[in-house]
């Protein structure tokens, strides 16, 4: 066998191993979750959220309950965004109501996120976070990330935006493997919104799903492809104080949907 025969049959094994990876076949789009957590028509869990494929994705951290028993119930969750499953990006839709206070809206990649950024101590994990509060009639939404390189315990404040007052009450996040994009009304007669979208693909500074991240590792498992996402409150209470109390009222309405 000449040289470049012998070179053909060392590469042959590593072009087989490149190629098992069964493409994803087409299914018909997921149809959203809907959970409504105030009003005549709350609580409640739309069936679509009991059907099988939403239970291979979605799972409860926290069932609909009012804990802090102000007339608003809350919900805590994870997500798994994966593309072989049911789509690696998620949009979630909050209707809001007539009051906006406290906290409303956080999503991150760690069941630890809890607010302003930061991880657990002594814990060497992700945790980046998207929040929004509201108060004094208006709304303002935070993104944040404490994965700097070389500083474990510092926190990376990405990006702050403030809303005095929405034409129409609805705002929507949509999150991906290093990708946040938030949309907001911008008129009340129309449909038309604003878009804000930030993406971090080469500090790797937002979520971290999948093995694309600066500590990747060999194989991927599901939890790796997890965001949490809590509404009226946060995602996690620690045994401090302030964290215990960050409860809020605001949105009545939430709806998930998942694309690839």
């Amino acid at each position: 066998m000449n040289l470049i025969g012998l070179l053909l049959t060392a590469l042959a094994p590593v072009a087989l191993v490149a190629e098992t990876e069964a493409p994803v076949q087409p299914t018909a789009p997921l149809e959203p979750c809907v959970i409504v957590l105030h009003g005549e028509d709350g609580p409640s869990l739309a069936p679509s959220c009991r059907s099988r494929r939403w239970r291979k994705v979605l799972s409860f951290h926290q069932l609909i309950a009012d804990r802090n028993r102000d007339g608003w119930s809350e919900v805590v969750m994870g997500l798994t965004l994966d593309p072989s499953l049911e789509g690696g990006r998620l949009r979630v839709e909050l209707d809001l109501g007539d009051e906006q206070e406290g906290w409303l809206f956080n999503l991150g990649d760690s069941r630890s996120n809890n607010g302003h950024g930061g991880g657990p101590p002594k814990r060497r994990e992700h945790c980046a976070e998207v929040q929004l509060l509201g108060g004094k009639g208006r709304l303002e939404m935070q993104a944040f990330s404490d994965d700097l390189p070389d500083v474990w315990e510092a926190v990376e404040f990405l990006m702050s935006h403030e809303l005095a007052e929405l034409p129409r009450p609805w705002l929507a996040f949509e999150a991906a493997n290093q990708e946040l994009v938030v949309e907001f009304p911008t008129s009340a007669e129309s449909d038309a919104v604003h878009r804000l979208r930030l993406a971090t693909p080469l500090s790797g500074l937002l979520f971290e799903l999948g093995k694309r991240g600066r500590r990747a590792r060999p194989g991927v498992t599901p939890a790796d492809r997890q965001v949490h996402v809590a509404v009226n409150r946060v995602i996690a209470h620690s045994d401090r104080e302030a964290s215990r109390a960050r409860y809020g009222r605001g949105v009545r309405r939430i709806s998930l949907q998942l694309t690839r």
